[in-house]
């Protein structure tokens, strides 16, 4: 019945308290009726008046056990205050700041460390309902502090028929609107992988706990960015007709290509887990091609970072394609790029004119040679 009077409320008007509506035609109902004697299960006497503050106190073994659960505790308050942020502030200007949010969440958690209560997070739903509810400045929280404050040091009496009934009434409703079917067919739309990784995580979630929920979908997350780094996307590139612009030449606009020129461009950084990887699909694009190739233009503007063996396997392959006839000249590099390119030997192995500023330069270069 509580959870019909919220969503009957919510959908009358967001601005309606249906929770509190409920919580409180609950107790009444309780109370007045006497049903605890039939039954109904109640929260019972609640301890009011303030916490008492004192700094905490743990053996060393305790410590240990409770490690895992804090950092836990602490991805998932970091995570869903990054959510709540980014949902509340939708449209808003670029000033909001989330290290301020950061540091208020982190300042409430050492103040309920110090106070024997729970850790201070951030709340999708209930910022949703106030956010819909006409909520737009800090007054909002002050006066649910007070309204608690005066629940806790006055009103604690009244909380002895709050049926548990009504407490999850409440949690289920929250529970509702925390999956949100709109996000997971907007996932799906867009990636199979990561609607596949929201679903387990789901899953694991409510089968086994939050804790392992958390710990798979951050395994799944690094195992997908490794996936991705290892076998970076590739690209030959072709100038489009008329331009002295170079692009991929299957995204369906006319390109030109110069013959015995190879222009062959790498979306990621460049790094042992995809060195050899590269190396291959270059040898293997230059031995493939329909028409011999005397030259290759590395388009190094989608490269991030080099580390040292992708530098040796780049060197490397410089020196075995120059070997067969073919010059190789790098274009396009960032000031990044450029002085992992100098420090890491490669721009001495394709020498002094090695390296461009555009594409189109170096294919000119390169064009004039047999």
């Amino acid at each position: 019945m509580v959870f019909a009077v919220i969503v009957l409320a919510e959908h009358i008007d967001r601005r309606i308290p249906g929770a509190l509506i409920g919580l409180v035609a609950s107790v009444a109902l309780v109370a007045a009726a006497g049903l605890v004697a039939h039954g109904v299960q109640v929260v019972g006497s609640v301890h009011g008046g303030l916490p008492s503050f004192a700094v905490p106190s743990a053996s060393l073994t305790q410590v240990r056990h409770l490690l895992v659960p804090a950092l836990t505790i602490a991805f998932i308050v970091v995570a869903q205050t990054a959510a709540t942020v980014r949902a509340s502030t939708a449209g808003a200007p670029a000033t909001a700041d989330f290290d301020i949010d950061l540091v208020g969440i982190g300042a409430g958690s050492l103040v309920a460390g110090v106070s024997g209560s729970f850790a201070v997070n951030s709340s999708p739903p209930r910022t949703g309902i106030v956010t819909a509810s006409g909520g737009r400045s800090q007054l909002t929280s002050i006066v649910a502090a007070v309204v608690v404050i005066a629940v806790v040091l006055f009103a604690t009496g009244l909380l002895k028929d709050l049926p548990k009934a009504t407490l999850g009434a409440i949690l289920l409703f929250v529970a509702s609107r925390l999956l949100r079917i709109q996000v997971l067919r907007r996932i799906l739309a867009f990636s199979g992988w990561e609607s596949a990784v929201a679903l387990l995580t789901g899953l694991m979630v409510a089968i086994v706990g939050i804790e392992q929920g958390v710990v798979l979908a951050m395994v799944l997350s690094l195992a997908d960015r490794t996936r991705r780094a290892a076998r970076p996307a590739v690209a030959v590139l072709g100038r489009e007709v008329g331009t002295d612009h170079w692009i991929p030449t299957d995204v369906g606009r006319a390109t030109e290509t110069v013959p015995g020129v190879l222009v062959f461009l790498i979306y990621g950084p460049l790094w042992y887990g995809n060195a050899d990887y590269v190396r291959l699909r270059v040898q293997t694009l230059v031995a493939q091609a329909t028409t011999p190739v005397h030259g290759l233009v590395l388009d190094a503007n989608g490269i991030s970072d080099i580390d040292f063996t992708g530098a040796q396997s780049l060197s490397s392959l410089v020196s075995e394609l120059k070997q067969t006839g073919v010059t190789t000249i790098i274009a396009r590099s960032s000031h990044v790029v450029h002085h992992e390119l100098k420090h890491g030997g490669v721009l001495a192995t394709v020498g002094e004119n090695g390296l461009r500023d555009s594409i189109e330069e170096a294919v000119d270069s390169l064009a004039a040679k047999p």
